[in-house]
């Protein structure tokens, strides 16, 4: 059985906690991954975990979407990338913030494809 995978991560997670106000960095990413749970809900996409700063997400893992797993999963990724870049950070005091997103589709525990995008979440 085919199973797409994704991992959104902030870069730097460790870093930046040390250099910014632990409680303004735990908003953000509560903020990001509340907007993530409801684009995974509007995609028809499993959110399997969350550690830290990690958002793991797959598709045709417990439900049957084998016809479009790997398509329902782009799309959730780049709905992902335009709601993260829509926070502002200014009422965080924060300039930019990394971030990244890794999908892979895997087939009897072989990855075959992998795609990495990241991109800057920016105050204006």
């Amino acid at each position: 059985q085919e199973v797409s995978i994704l991992q959104s991560d902030i870069c730097d997670f460790t870093g930046e906690s040390t250099s910014m106000d632990s409680v303004k960095l735990s908003k953000i990413v509560n903020r990001l991954f509340e907007k993530f749970d409801d684009l995974a809900q509007r995609h028809g996409v499993q959110r399997i975990d969350v550690i830290g700063d990690a958002y793991v997400a797959a598709t045709n893992l417990f439900v049957n979407q084998s016809d479009d797993h790997a398509a329902r999963l782009a799309r959730f990724a780049l709905d992902m990338q335009a709601a993260a870049e829509s926070i502002s950070l200014d009422e965080y005091d924060k300039e930019d913030l990394n971030m990244s997103l890794a999908s892979t589709m895997s087939r009897n525990s072989r990855d075959e494809f992998v795609c990495i995008q990241d991109f800057n979440l920016r105050s204006s």
